[in-house]
């Protein structure tokens, strides 16, 4: 899967002169991230993904087995020449909403020699590693 290569894909435009006969001018195809009335459409999702790895990736990926359960995961190898340099993860916590309109609270679980942190945004997770070795980030919903 593209998560276990650490690749991804993403295809979408934003046809601005969006109309129902032509669509997004597409060949009849529904490319565009927004409707007709200017609305994110309900297939458009963020996903998570590694900006910056300290090391050598191992696995992880963001996982949504129901629309409840939403969770991150991430390993990594580090070496000496990676300690205290940063791995950052675009992960905003609005990816964890379970949908009932309130805070989104996580928590924020690391292997014992990992320090990680939101950015003020809450969009990014910034980790870095105190020991060499395999390090493990796991991102989750907290109940509200």
């Amino acid at each position: 899967s593209l998560d276990q290569a650490f690749t991804g894909g993403a295809q979408w435009v934003y046809a601005a002169g969006w109309d129902k006969t032509n669509k997004d001018r597409s060949k009849d195809q529904e490319l565009t991230v927004r409707d007709g009335a200017g609305k994110l459409r309900r297939n458009f999702i963020i996903h998570s993904y590694p900006i910056a790895i300290a090391g050598e990736p191992i696995e992880g990926g963001f996982i949504s087995p129901t629309e409840k359960k939403k969770f991150l995961s991430f390993q990594w190898l580090v070496g000496p020449g990676m300690l205290g340099k940063k791995t950052e993860i675009f992960a905003p916590k609005a990816l964890f909403d379970s949908g009932n309109g309130l805070a989104h609270k996580v928590a924020i679980l690391t292997s014992d020699k990992l320090k990680c942190e939101y950015d003020d945004a809450e969009t990014k997770i910034t980790c870095i590693a105190g020991a060499t070795g395999k390090q493990e980030l796991s991102v989750r919903p907290t109940p509200s």
